[in-house]
């Protein structure tokens, strides 16, 4: 079964699909195309995807500007679209995301990101790419959704 994890942005949006502990496809897509590269990924693999996660926002009592909003419309968006679908999409918070992978909620990207190395490979070179060959900026937060979904869907989701 392959999960995806989305991160959704502003004006683009981080997808990487996962299948047991490898990473089968990645990307960062301007956000109307990510409806369409959905649409297509999940007609053609209807009976394969079966668990889908976006990253909820959360709030930490700060200001927000019209970016976040933009990125909220936007999760919004690829959750009804995937409802559409026939899936049924999960929210992943960044706390979900931080206790999965380290038990804390106590640390930063940087930690997450040498855990996610940890579990899926170090990236390697073009000449000997690794597990996480190609993963950068917010393709590390769409893979850490995804592998939530994944770890969590064993037990309870």
């Amino acid at each position: 079964m392959s999960y995806i994890g989305i991160d959704p942005g502003e004006k683009e949006s981080a997808i990487v699909i996962i299948f047991e502990n490898k990473i089968i496809d990645k990307c960062i897509l301007m956000n109307h195309e990510v409806l369409d590269y959905l649409y297509i990924l999940i007609l053609d693999n209807k009976d394969k995807i079966k668990k889908v996660a976006i990253e909820k926002m959360q709030n930490y009592g700060i200001v927000c500007g019209e970016s976040i909003f933009q990125t909220i419309f936007w999760s919004g968006r690829f959750y009804q679209d995937l409802c559409d679908y026939g899936l049924e999409p999960h929210m992943i918070t960044g706390d979900d995301i931080k206790i999965e992978l380290c038990d804390t909620k106590r640390i930063g990207d940087k930690e997450i990101r040498e855990r996610l190395i940890q579990i899926y490979g170090k990236p390697g070179t073009k000449k000997q790419p690794g597990g996480t060959y190609g993963i950068k900026s917010h393709m590390w937060t769409a893979l850490a959704v995804a592998h939530t979904l994944r770890v969590k869907s064993g037990r309870f989701i």
